[in-house]
């Protein structure tokens, strides 16, 4: 999986990512040292100062995979307040998503809108 963007939340706890596979993925990036980071045939790499540690898909690391683009996704952004996340993709569209957790967790983000540039 090739992924063409990364963006840290505020205090660093999760990391969204954007794809080439349509996806954008928010890994739980509490449980590892982070200061650069690279996704490799579904292996999340954490390159630190400190050394090196790989998440995998099947570790529990990935904490929600955002769904919904036809092409791949180019971009990802947190607002400042953490509860909505944008992606941008070759589909010609961008989708907002709200966080809307649920009991027991501090996030999970649902689709809300979705912007469509008409050609």
């Amino acid at each position: 999986m090739k992924v063409l963007d990364l963006q840290r939340s505020h205090d660093s706890a999760f990391i969204v990512s954007a794809s080439a596979d349509t996806t954008c993925v928010i890994w739980d990036a509490s449980k590892g040292n982070s200061s650069d980071y690279r996704l490799s045939e579904g292996y999340f790499e954490l390159f630190s100062w400190m050394g090196c540690m790989s998440h995998s898909y099947s570790s529990g690391k990935v904490h929600q995979e955002l769904r919904g683009h036809q092409n791949h996704v180019k971009g990802v952004a947190w607002d400042p307040s953490e509860q909505y996340i944008a992606s941008l993709s070759s589909d010609r569209s961008c989708k907002i998503y709200a966080n809307k957790p649920k009991e027991g967790t501090r996030m999970n983000f649902v689709c809300e809108h979705t912007l469509v540039k008409e050609v």
